[in-house]
C-alpha cells in the first residue's frame, strides 16, 4: 500500500512537471504572454460569468480606464503571440494545431476589434468609416491567406473529405458564427463597443487550444467542447442584443458564400438589403 501511495504521488509529480515543461517555454522568459493570458481568461470570466448575468451585457458601453485597459490586455495577448516560434503552415491532417496564418489572423482579428471599441467610445465611428476600417482589416486578412494559406484551405474549411455528421455541421456552426460577428460589427446598429469585444472570444480561445493540441496536452474533443461553449457564449450575447435583422441578413450572406459568391460583393449585398 505504501509502495503505491509513493508511485501514484511520483506520477503525479512527473505529470505536473511535464505540464510545466511544455507550458513554460525559453520563448517567453518574462512571461509576458502567460500573464497577459491569464488576464485575458480573468476578464472572459468576469464579463461572461458575472457582468452579462447581472446586466445582459459586457459593460463596454462607457468608457473607464478599467475597461479600456481591460480591452487593451486582449490585443497585447494576441501581439505577443509573435515571440513563439509555430508552424509555418497548417497540416491538414492536424487542423487544430496552431499556424502561421492562423495567428496572424488572430491578432488581425483582435485588432479589428479594438480598432471599433477605440472609435466608438471617442466618437469617431459613423457608418463609412466603420466600413472603411473593417474593409481594410479583411484586405490584410485576405493578404495573410494568401501568403501565408493552402490553396483551397481556410481556417474554418478545408477540401477533406468529412468523416462524421458532428464535424460536418460543427463546420457549419463556427463559419457561420465568423459571419455573423462580422455582420454584427459591420451593421449599422449600436453597441459597437460591446459586439466588439464579444468577437474576441471565439479568437483568443481558439488559438489558446490550438497551442495546448500542439503541445499535447488536450485531444481535438476537448478543442471542440471549449470553443463551442466560448461560441455559445458568444452567440447568446448576439441573439439578445442585435436586431433579428442582423442574425437573417448574415444567414443570407453565409449561404452566399456557401455557393461561393465573392465575399466583399456578399458584404455590399449586406448593406443594401439592411437599409431596404
Amino acid at each position: 500500500m505504501l509502495k503505491y501511495k509513493i508511485y501514484l504521488k511520483s506520477t503525479k509529480i512527473s505529470v505536473l512537471m511535464r505540464l510545466v515543461k511544455k507550458l513554460f517555454t525559453k520563448e517567453d522568459p518574462y512571461f509576458i504572454h502567460k500573464i497577459f493570458g491569464s488576464l485575458s481568461l480573468i476578464n472572459f470570466i468576469y464579463r461572461y460569468c458575472f457582468i452579462l448575468i447581472e446586466h445582459n451585457d459586457l459593460g463596454y458601453s462607457n468608457w473607464s480606464n478599467f475597461n479600456f485597459y481591460t480591452f487593451l490586455i486582449h490585443f497585447i495577448l494576441s501581439s505577443s503571440s509573435l515571440i513563439f516560434t509555430v508552424l509555418p503552415n497548417r497540416i491538414i491532417s492536424s487542423p487544430l494545431i496552431i499556424y502561421e496564418e492562423y495567428r496572424i489572423h488572430a491578432i488581425l482579428f483582435t485588432f479589428r476589434s479594438f480598432g471599433i471599441y477605440l472609435m466608438d467610445q471617442f466618437n469617431l465611428l459613423t457608418q463609412s468609416r466603420l466600413i472603411l476600417f473593417i474593409l481594410c482589416c479583411h484586405y490584410l486578412i485576405d493578404w495573410v491567406t494568401d501568403t501565408y494559406g493552402t490553396k483551397g484551405v481556410t481556417a474554418v474549411r478545408n477540401n477533406d473529405k468529412y468523416t462524421t455528421a458532428v464535424k460536418y455541421y460543427g463546420r457549419y456552426f463556427y463559419s457561420f458564427y465568423q459571419i455573423l460577428v462580422t455582420g454584427c460589427l459591420l451593421s449599422p446598429i449600436g453597441n459597437k463597443s460591446n459586439l466588439a469585444f464579444n468577437s474576441i472570444i471565439a479568437i483568443q480561445s481558439s488559438a489558446f487550444l490550438m497551442t495546448l493540441r500542439r503541445k499535447g496536452l488536450i485531444k481535438w474533443t476537448t478543442h471542440a467542447f471549449w470553443y463551442s461553449l466560448a461560441l455559445m457564449l458568444s452567440y447568446y450575447y448576439i441573439i439578445i442584443s442585435v436586431p433579428t435583422r442582423v442574425i437573417i441578413i448574415s444567414l443570407l450572406v453565409f449561404i452566399l458564400r456557401i455557393y461561393k459568391i465573392n465575399k466583399y460583393l456578399s458584404w455590399g449585398l449586406f448593406l443594401l438589403v439592411y437599409k431596404i
